[in-house]
């Protein structure tokens, strides 16, 4: 290993190539990183006899692999974040200057691509994880600008380039330049523009190179056990691509990686891989914190290239299951029988829950593999579905304790291999929530704190389903989707008092009746409601037709009326 001092300009002025390596963590910079690296480079700039001047500031290590003396390329150990935003940053630079002083817009782009010794065009920094979008998108000196990101890597990195293209415009230079104490009037835009890529290329490192790729590895471990963005998937993902590293006839680990990212996020880019495999984790193995997992992960799973393998080939097979968790469709479940667990899947997903999903991935799985049918598996579901509706949903209640709960039944039911051990395993799990129902009278109480108005829409979505569900149970029918459901306020919402935005104070109806209804009194509105095919509005017809004026003594009889209906349809 060899260690040296070196600038921002030592390292890009020469036609090296950078390249990020397989087993390296995501770029994953955000806006409270970029802030405090445009502060770094505006903080040491200074003005000394009205001349703009930098100052030699260190920002860190870089580790690389390679020979120093003699090669051209080298892989990216440590320090790739910083490496890729100061590429974004001289893009952004090259881009903006083109407009104003195209010599010195060239100038900048010589620190984004070089030429080889047959004066071949190549980029300094080489990723292939988000190609070839950065290249295309970002490092080209004629950039597609129509190109779009399809990954949460890529978002992140035009996220970036779009940061630096809005600070590095001059009204919002000047103003940056004047929030740190210095008056740049005297200073064209592109002496501003200069100084800033001075500045950057006199930021020090401690460049450090070793000698092979199994001691990068080693390094990149080292330099990141207590880092603070550090994430547990990263160093897994860094010991098994340390032991895979064939990539002939094709790169196993980095092929199966791929299609495990592209498999949760195909259908939502926001979902967290991290998050997954936690879920899976404590589904399979054993239930712990996160910065826990690598430790445990290290003493279970043998290291092995078998071993490996087959643990990367569960991932990718849970993967699939966990994107019909946290984002199902009617296609998943075409069958009559099977629409039941679509719902009680959208329905977890509406009540903004996450700790069932160690248990439904290993329900799903053995769903697949035939140990339970399909009515074991809708009527677990719908139990759970019923248990988070009353214990998070409507009371909110302090999860702690619950995803340990789940995590035992999970691998629990993992370990069974009849059906009927299946369904004991299910039932023992499904009594232990039982067991952590709030009871009616939190449930009612709860329940009164239900609002909605056109201001107030955060619980819209949740009183559709509650009356959905209270429709079905009424008609004994499952034809019923909360699409076809608009809220209708009895007393006007014109009304501010707080008793108007109560569930009971509301009514299901077909949005074209609920916008010929009005701002009337009730005794005007009962005939349009009657109009509805909604039992619950045609039993509110019935009760209260007689009735000439609408109270906050009804309202809130009626949302204790509905909240015990509730309690009764959702018990376990």
């Amino acid at each position: 290993m060899f260690a040296y001092t070196r600038t921002i300009k030592d390292i890009l002025t020469l036609n090296r190539k950078y390249i990020i390596p397989r087993f390296q963590r995501e770029f994953s910079w955000e806006k409270p990183e970029h802030d405090m690296f445009w502060d770094d480079i505006l903080s040491q700039i200074y003005i000394e006899q009205n001349e703009l001047k930098t100052n030699d500031y260190f920002i860190g290590s870089i580790v690389l692999v390679g020979d120093d003396s003699k090669d051209t390329e080298f892989l990216v150990v440590d320090g790739q974040q910083r490496l890729t935003t100061i590429t974004v940053i001289f893009s952004a630079l090259t881009q903006i200057l083109k407009e104003i002083d195209e010599p010195l817009s060239k100038s900048c782009y010589s620190y984004v691509e070089g030429k080889d010794g047959d004066y071949r065009p190549f980029f300094k920094l080489e990723n292939e994880s988000p190609k070839p979008f950065l290249q295309r998108r970002i490092q080209n000196f004629d950039k597609e600008l129509d190109y779009i990101p399809e990954t949460e890597e890529e978002q992140k990195l035009l996220l970036t380039y779009d940061y630096y293209i809005r600070r590095l415009k001059e009204e919002n230079l000047r103003f940056d330049f004047k929030e740190t104490s210095k008056n740049t009037k005297h200073y064209s835009y592109t002496d501003l523009l200069k100084i800033l890529r001075d500045q950057i290329l006199s930021f020090k490192t401690i460049f450090i190179t070793v000698d092979n790729l199994k001691e990068a590895y080693t390094i990149f471990e080292t330099l990141n056990a207590k880092g603070k963005d550090l994430e547990t998937i990263d160093l897994i993902k860094n010991k098994i691509f340390t032991l895979l590293d064939d990539d002939h006839p094709t790169d196993y680990a980095k092929e199966t990686w791929k299609k495990i990212k592209f498999t949760l996020r195909q259908r939502d880019e926001s979902v967290n891989l991290s998050t997954f495999f936690r879920h899976f984790w404590i589904s399979k193995y054993s239930f712990l914190t996160e910065a826990r997992i690598y430790d445990s992960f290290q003493k279970l799973i043998p290291e092995t290239k078998k071993e490996y393998k087959q643990f990367l080939q569960q991932l990718l097979e849970a993967a699939s299951d966990y994107t019909q968790i946290i984002a199902p469709t009617p296609t998943d479940w075409k069958s009559q029988e099977a629409k039941p667990v679509y719902n009680s899947l959208v329905a977890l997903n509406l009540f903004r829950v996450s700790q069932h999903r160690s248990f439904v991935l290993v329900l799903l799985k053995s769903y697949k593999e035939k140990l339970i049918n399909i009515t074991d598996l809708r009527e677990a579901l719908q139990k759970i579905e019923k248990f988070h509706f009353c214990f998070t949903a409507v009371c909110s209640q302090r999860a702690s304790g619950i995803e340990g709960i789940y995590s035992k039944a999970s691998r629990d039911l993992r370990s069974k291999t009849s059906r009927k051990d299946a369904q004991k395993s299910i039932n023992e799990l499904i009594l232990k929530l039982t067991h952590k129902l709030p009871n009616n009278d939190l449930f009612i109480r709860k329940f009164h704190e239900l609002e909605f108005t056109d201001w107030l829409t955060k619980n819209k979505k949740l009183i559709q389903y509650i009356f959905t569900n209270i429709e079905i149970n009424r008609q004994n029918t499952s034809e019923l989707t909360a699409s076809n459901l608009s809220l209708e306020h009895i007393e006007p919402q014109s009304n501010l008092h707080p008793w108007v935005w109560k569930i009971g104070n509301l009514l299901p109806l077909a949005s074209e009746i609920n916008s010929k209804v009005g701002n009337k009194d009730l005794k005007t509105k009962i005939p349009h409601y009657r109009k509805s095919a909604f039992k619950i509005t045609q039993d509110f017809c019935i009760k209260y037709k007689n009735q000439g004026s609408w109270t906050d003594k009804d309202a809130e009889q009626r949302t204790t009326e509905l909240a015990n209906e509730a309690y009764t349809i959702w018990k376990l």
